[in-house]
């Protein structure tokens, strides 16, 4: 059984393509699961889909939790193996799992419990309502499979695994098309459950992915099967968890709080920015895969007290995001206006879109900085430093930019988008510099 990918030696480059390609891939086809399920809610009704959008900030809400919990059991393991401590990294696992156990079930209490009141404060009436409470409880009752998927992820990241979660997150795409609408107009033997068959087929895809990560940590020895809470190790996981969670949740607000300033500008402003952030979102998956490689890198090297290798980590990852993303942008700027027209068919969106997408592309390199310099400082075991990104990003420098570029100077939407670019570029520049400076803080002589 494999004890540990040892990614403390090797070729830096070849670990990152290793990593980097199967987890773009996956996040590709796990953006394609929401779109089906999209689609598919929107096929039974304008309020089954306003129940879900509504359902959507609480849900995500409780994927930051879960992602927070993966990404600080992927830190700390990939540190401790890093150290060759592999009984610590082994028993770290479990005492995850076991958190996420602990949390899983004390968020589906709590959100049973409070649902009713949560969505008729949040504005949700009459059939929205009831149609959002049945949506979000089948989700509460399966809560206990999301975050283990998360963990036993952060598990298997930390020993340079992302394979495993990138094939399961294609399996769940195809799966999903198939058990949508399965369980949402019923047949063989299932009964018609409408917008709750879509949670449900959520919630099955879960469970197996569950068992299917599950079966990869046991078969690579990654757990000390020890079913004794070690509060002191909650502690250190909620300490790097709760950062996370922040970051991931305060990019959810910053932009509802875009939204909310573009919607000021009309229904065609809020038509471009969601036809944009799409197409933004693709572009810049392979530097999201990067980053997902970077964290157990830097955390392994990090353990291994090879802070010249982390710096060489930081920089290469860098480059070859920069590399991709210029591939990218050039083609966005010379074709902008046909990648708009894939998503509508009305000529002035698709010239918005298309002035959106040229000044946001030029943006694509400084968000990946921001990203791959957020990761570093995880794997460091310093996310609560990473944090720091995001709150500039959106609310010291955005929020401001937006006001000054929009309304102050009275360029509209086209404000809101050069805010979003020199925000970007900000906080990349403040980012490569203090993550730069915390690394070499680590060895004098970098």
């Amino acid at each position: 059984m494999q004890q540990s990918s040892d990614l403390t030696t090797g070729d830096i480059g070849e670990h990152i393509k290793k990593m980097a390609l199967p987890a773009a891939i996956g996040l590709f086809f796990q953006a394609m699961y929401n779109a089906t399920d999209a689609y598919y809610v929107g096929q039974l009704s304008v309020t089954a889909l306003a129940a879900v959008s509504i359902s959507f900030p609480i849900y995500f809400l409780i994927l930051a939790m879960g992602s927070g919990l993966g990404t600080a059991t992927n830190a700390l393991t990939s540190k401790a193996r890093g150290e060759k401590n592999f009984e610590k990294a082994k028993n770290l696992a479990m005492q995850s799992i076991l958190f996420a156990i602990f949390l899983s079930v004390l968020a589906s209490i709590v959100g049973l419990a409070t649902a009713d009141v949560v969505f008729s404060a949040i504005g949700a009436k009459g059939d929205t309502h009831l149609l959002a409470l049945e949506y979000m409880n089948m989700i509460y009752y399966g809560l206990f499979f999301f975050f283990l998927v998360m963990v036993l992820n952060g598990l298997l990241n930390s020993i340079g695994d992302t394979k495993a979660f990138g094939y399961v997150l294609v399996f769940g795409f195809f799966l999903n098309i198939i058990l949508d609408p399965l369980f949402m107009y019923g047949g063989f033997g299932f009964p018609a459950m409408g917008v709750a068959g879509v949670a449900l087929a959520t919630v099955v895809t879960q469970i197996i992915s569950t068992i299917a990560l599950g079966y990869k940590v046991v078969k690579n020895n990654l757990l000390f099967f020890s079913f004794k809470p070690d509060l002191a190790l909650w502690t250190k996981l909620a300490t790097q968890s709760i950062p996370v969670t922040f970051q991931h949740s305060s990019v959810a607000l910053g932009f509802l709080i875009i939204i909310k300033f573009v919607s000021d500008f009309g229904d065609n402003a809020i038509a471009v920015f969601g036809i944009g952030t799409r197409i933004d979102q693709l572009l810049i998956l392979p530097a999201i895969g990067i980053a997902t490689a970077v964290v157990p890198l830097v955390g392994q090297n990090y353990g291994a007290k090879k802070f010249g290798r982390i710096l060489d980590i930081y920089q290469k990852s860098i480059r070859y995001s920069m590399i991709f993303l210029v591939l990218a942008i050039i083609p966005v700027m010379l074709f902008a206006e046909n990648l708009a027209a894939i998503f509508t068919t009305n000529t002035q969106i698709t010239r918005m879109t298309a002035e959106y997408l040229r000044i946001t592309a030029l943006a694509y390199i400084s968000t990946a900085i921001a990203i791959i310099s957020s990761s570093v400082l995880q794997g460091l075991i310093k996310a609560h430093l990473s944090l720091i990104f995001t709150l500039l990003r959106f609310f010291v420098i955005g929020i401001p930019a937006v006001m000054l570029f929009a309304y102050f100077l009275g360029l509209r939407e086209m404000g809101i988008w050069l805010a979003i670019l020199i925000s970007s570029l900000i906080v990349a520049l403040f980012g490569y510099w203090y993550v730069l400076k915390t690394i070499r803080k680590l060895g004098p002589s970098l």
